[in-house]
């Protein structure tokens, strides 16, 4: 039974561990364009049933109210992250977008597969497509500058126009956006990137400000969701958590030497 207990509070430690672990990459996202805090799922293990409830404890039909069970600890069993809005940063810059509301920009993988991304501080490369910042995937469709772009406007619904050397203004592309019916289900590729699972479903695209999705603020871009304030509040509760879990694991040991003593 005693080392029953040790072991339930062991994985008190290894859940205060990850939860350690979240917060500080929480905390090293905290400037990250259009980061986004991530959640720890810890749930507790099966318990071991000693007494049923609802027994039988006598031949007149009487039943034990309660039962015993002991719990064999905790687990854990996932994390997801949060894709609520985080704050509009103005920039300036005619290639930020912030999308305002649902959606992910499409953008092509070299594997030809596709990932999507709120990371919004777009690059024209040596080719004049629009791509990605550090690591130059193309952002679907696929849209290209003309050489002689002196002006860049990208609308609300997504239409991108230049404006040339020569003075022409013209249509150059229609930017989409993707939503997902349960984008905690994403899986999360890094660089702000991800792509869709058997727990996301399937990417459904349309032009920004149509049903669901958002529209897009040109010159902008989106910050990071994550408070440092609940961070620390949070890095506070777990080293009171690991505080008392030491305490058991202490006490099991001063109790086991006593025991083995007796013995």
């Amino acid at each position: 039974m005693l080392n029953s207990a040790l072991q339930v509070a062991v994985s008190g430690l290894k859940a205060a561990e990850g939860r350690l672990h979240t917060s500080a990459s929480n905390l090293a996202n905290l400037n990250s364009v259009a980061g986004k805090k991530t959640h720890l799922l810890v749930t507790d293990r099966s318990y071991r049933n000693l007494v049923t409830p609802g027994s039988s404890t006598s031949e007149s039909g009487t039943i034990n109210p309660t039962g015993y069970q002991l719990g064999t600890g905790v687990q854990i069993i996932g994390n997801y992250q949060s894709f609520s809005q985080g704050t509009r940063i103005d920039t300036g810059r005619a290639l930020d977008i912030f999308i305002d509301g649902d959606g992910f920009l499409p953008i092509t993988l070299p594997s030809g597969d596709t990932a999507y991304t709120r990371v919004g501080n777009l690059q024209v490369n040596n080719n004049g497509e629009l791509v990605m910042p550090g690591t130059g995937y193309i952002v679907q469709p696929g849209i290209t500058f003309p050489a002689d772009t002196i002006d860049i406007d990208i609308s609300a619904t997504g239409e991108v126009s230049v404006t040339t050397t020569g003075g022409t203004q013209s249509s150059i592309g229609q930017l989409q956006l993707a939503t997902f019916l349960n984008p905690s289900g994403l899986k999360y590729n890094g660089s702000g990137m991800y792509q869709n699972s058997g727990a996301s479903g399937e990417a459904v695209l349309a032009n920004p400000g149509s049903g669901k999705h958002g529209g897009l603020i040109q010159k902008s871009h989106e910050g990071s969701n994550i408070q440092a304030v609940d961070e620390m509040v949070e890095l506070v509760q777990i080293e009171k958590d690991y505080n008392a879990i030491t305490k058991v694991l202490k006490t099991g040991e001063k109790m086991w030497e006593a025991s083995n003593a007796i013995v």
